[in-house]
């Protein structure tokens, strides 16, 4: 679990620093217009969310302790107010309301005490059916920050808004609130379609262009028939994270393969997601006899297998 809570500490140790500390004359007067609200949408991120002005994107590698590494997605906005959408993803699958539940408690404890903030207030929260957490925290600087913390299958999303010094007490204060509820409230998933894996991609291209690839209109090939027309096959690597977890099973990966055998695009079709990269890279590196109609060389589209065993 230790590997689990450093991605979610680290999002919360580029808080302070991604959304940069305003200096607007007058506190929340953007907010006070509210022809500044709009909707800001990021595809890319399955999300979208009302605030005060354009958002903008930046990315950060990350690191990984199990070698890997992720990229952090940092959306940002600054009026006298921060305000910030951040998301990354695990490269291991998160599972189980147990594995969730114990990611978002430990993290959140964790991310406190890492930026040395005090913590007013802390709940659970959901978006949807996705659990989450709900922050106050109150900055070294005497700002408070409101923060939600939402897991979407293997992703995590971390939202929120820093509000700049206001009495308490006093109107503006219960208008920072105002604000900050808007914007966290405001925060929704887009629907998800299924993204375009590489194999997708070039047929859609071959196909503007007129090209046919054999054995994608039949439907792919089964393992076996593509067997047949093999010349090497390397193996995959089996990856440590896998065995680490004791993961093993069938990957089957879809392949498209120029006039001269070699594979010219792969994506995996079936198979746990742990052993699925190794086994499209071990297909891109494939090489099968040339298909011929009618004598000429011809694109072939199929599907190869490959098996994980652990020993």
């Amino acid at each position: 679990m230790k590997r689990l809570t450093t991605l979610f500490i680290t999002l919360f140790l580029l808080a302070p620093a991604a959304f940069a500390q305003g200096q607007a004359p007058a506190p929340l007067a953007a907010e006070r217009d509210q022809s500044r609200w709009k909707e800001y949408a990021s595809a890319a991120g399955r999300f979208a969310v009302l605030a005060p002005g354009e958002l903008k994107l930046d990315t950060q590698k990350l690191p990984t302790p199990d070698g890997a590494a992720t990229t952090l997605f940092i959306h940002t906005l600054n009026t006298s107010a921060d305000y910030g959408v951040i998301y990354a993803d695990y490269t291991f699958p998160v599972r189980g309301a147990e594995m969730q539940r114990q990611l978002l408690d430990d993290g959140a404890r964790g991310a406190v005490a890492s930026v040395g903030s005090k913590l007013i207030e802390a709940k659970e929260v959901s978006l949807g059916e996705h659990p989450g957490r709900a922050l106050k925290e109150l900055m070294r600087d005497g700002r408070v920050m409101h923060v939600r913390m939402y897991l979407v299958g293997s992703r995590l999303y971390q939202v929120a808004v820093t509000l700049p010094l206001l009495e308490a007490g006093t109107p503006a204060a219960a208008f920072g609130e105002e604000v900050a509820a808007k914007f966290l409230d405001s925060f929704r998933l887009l629907e998800e379609s299924a993204p375009a894996g590489e194999v997708d991609i070039l047929l859609k291209a071959l196909g503007e262009k007129g090209e046919k690839v054999y054995g994608v209109q039949a439907g792919s090939m089964k393992p076996e028939d593509a067997d047949r027309w093999v010349i090497s096959k390397p193996q995959p690597a089996y990856p440590a994270i896998a065995k680490a977890a004791h993961v093993q099973g069938t990957v089957v990966v879809e392949i498209v393969v120029d006039e001269e055998g070699k594979v010219m695009a792969a994506q995996a079709q079936s198979g746990h997601p742990l052993l699925q990269a190794s086994a499209v890279s071990a297909a891109r590196a494939a090489r099968f006899k040339p298909a011929l109609v009618e004598g000429k060389a011809v694109k072939l589209s199929g599907v190869v297998s490959y098996n994980f065993v652990l020993k």
